[in-house]
């Protein structure tokens, strides 16, 4: 667990738990401590702009994942794969402006991949297999260079130019179209008769 010391402030802190308990807030103060299998060590939040790398995968973390980690504005690997995080991606991770690899894959993520990803200029590697994604993977930016299937495998309702499998939405109709294919529609009865 990284914790906060008492009565102490600062800017942004962020607290990670190693069990299976996943949580990473916004705190006001200005040291952090690592507590972990019984040892602790401080971490300073005045150096919060140094963490490159944050790999917590194996870890069974459960909950969502935050977007405030879209707050570690230097990072340029997260690795949170093999754990059972659930719910969507926040969209928050594409304030990850640094970040060459993210690593989702095994977790029981849904709903899309957001668009905003393809603001994401540095990424090299999405892994989001393995999760129950759906929807059309954004297109643009770097996510037209990854274009690797395997990383977005096991996800059955995905669909993209990336995977070679089309997307088939069938969106409502305008309340206009509507009386028109019925028009149409008299119009080719009519023409069978």
């Amino acid at each position: 667990m990284i914790e906060a010391p008492p009565n102490q402030t600062s800017r942004f802190v962020v607290a990670i738990s190693f069990s299976s308990i996943f949580l990473i807030t916004k705190f006001e103060v200005n040291e952090l401590i690592v507590n972990w299998k019984k040892s602790k060590q401080g971490l300073s939040s005045h150096n919060i702009d140094m963490y490159f790398l944050l790999d917590l995968s194996n870890n069974q973390l459960s909950s969502e994942i935050p977007a405030s980690l879209g707050a570690l504005k230097a990072l340029k690997m997260l690795n949170l794969s093999y754990n059972k995080l659930s719910g969507k991606i926040p969209t928050g991770l594409s304030d990850l402006q640094n970040v060459e690899g993210l690593d989702l894959s095994h977790n029981k993520l849904s709903g899309p991949i957001p668009t905003a990803f393809t603001k994401i200029q540095q990424l090299t590697t999405l892994d989001v297999s393995n999760n129950k994604l759906t929807g059309r993977i954004p297109v643009g930016g770097q996510m037209n260079t990854m274009a690797y299937s395997n990383f977005y495998a096991n996800n059955s309702g995905l669909c993209g130019f990336q995977i070679c499998v089309p997307c088939y939405f069938n969106p409502s109709p305008p309340s206009n179209s509507r009386h028109r294919r019925r028009h149409h529609s008299h119009r080719l009865i009519k023409q069978w008769i």
